[in-house]
């Protein structure tokens, strides 16, 4: 059998029924009104409007809470302030909760970014575009990281397999590393050896190129006319690298190519100035030297030949 309580509607305290007709029941401390169930059995706890929650909440801070149950794939909670929505918690479209088929939703509400932060500070951010951004609040990309620094003391990326070894990183002074594993084909590039030449080559904007041969990659093919003239202006040089210690290395200098006309081969900086050379298009200026060095030995053989037959 159920029991009802039919309060008084007058007083200061106890339970109080605003008024016999509207179905509306408090609870009181203080003259003020703690706690109110309306006629739709909707809840207000500080509030006398809970309005379309089931369970509205107003604390101190002006926050309130509603826990509503009309949504089709279950409830969903509302957190607002000053009418002023802040997140949605649930199954509804622009909410936190469960997306149905056995899965996990977290939704940014509207065309706002969702913030994710700690100790009082924006960590990372997922725009209305889904760009997600890392130690940023700026995005330009699917995916971007700002690193904590400058200098070659942190990282801006850190990549390690199961086994804990170095794969993949960036230091935020711009070094890249490549890792150390050995493992099988999935080696990192160091210990992945082969035979064949290089072939990439970075440009002036740190972009990385693969370098090709091929005639279909190629226009206005033509016979080179530099030649043994050419090559015998070069000065082959041996040099200290500032960078690589004591080792000693052989090779040009790219000004010196670039002052002998040899541009095709120089690679140039953003400032225009000549910064490195392509050392295999080389091969194409001594193929061509040799080649006129294998005439000219030809030519003195044939005249040997003719002097040694009239003598």
């Amino acid at each position: 059998m159920t029991s009802t309580i039919n309060a008084s509607s007058t007083g200061s305290g106890g339970i109080v029924q605003t008024a016999d007709a509207s179905g509306i029941l408090q609870l009181q401390t203080n003259g003020t009104a703690a706690v109110t169930i309306d006629a739709s059995q909707n809840m207000g706890l500080g509030t006398t409007s809970p309005g379309s929650a089931r369970l509205a909440i107003d604390t101190t801070a002006g926050i309130i809470t509603g826990f509503n149950s009309t949504n089709a794939n279950g409830g969903y909670i509302t957190v607002a302030t000053s009418g002023t929505v802040i997140a949605d918690l649930g199954t509804a479209t622009n909410c936190f909760g469960s997306g149905g088929n056995d899965t996990f939703a977290i939704n940014g509400r509207g065309a706002r970014s969702l913030l994710f932060g700690t100790n009082n500070a924006e960590r990372m951010r997922i725009d209305s575009s889904g760009d997600v951004s890392i130690g940023s609040t700026g995005g330009g990309a699917r995916l971007r990281l700002n690193g904590i620094g400058t200098t070659s003391a942190t990282y801006a990326t850190l990549t390690y397999n199961s086994s804990n070894v170095a794969l993949l990183s960036v230091r935020n002074d711009g070094a890249i590393f490549t890792g150390t594993s050995t493992s099988g084909l999935a080696a990192c590039p160091y210990n992945n050896t082969t035979a064949a030449a290089a072939n990439m080559t970075v440009g002036t904007s740190g972009d990385l190129q693969r370098s090709t041969s091929s005639l279909k990659y190629k226009t206005d093919v033509q016979d080179a006319t530099h030649g043994l003239v050419d090559a015998l202006k070069l000065r082959a040089v041996t040099y200290k690298g500032k960078n690589d210690g004591e080792t000693i290395f052989g090779g040009l200098i790219a000004e010196e190519v670039h002052e002998a006309g040899l541009t095709e081969f120089v690679q140039y900086a953003e400032d225009g100035s000549p910064d490195a050379l392509a050392y295999g298009n080389m091969v194409s200026l001594c193929i061509k030297a040799i080649q006129e060095q294998q005439a000219l030995i030809t030519q003195l053989q044939t005249d040997v030949a003719a002097l040694k037959a009239g003598a």
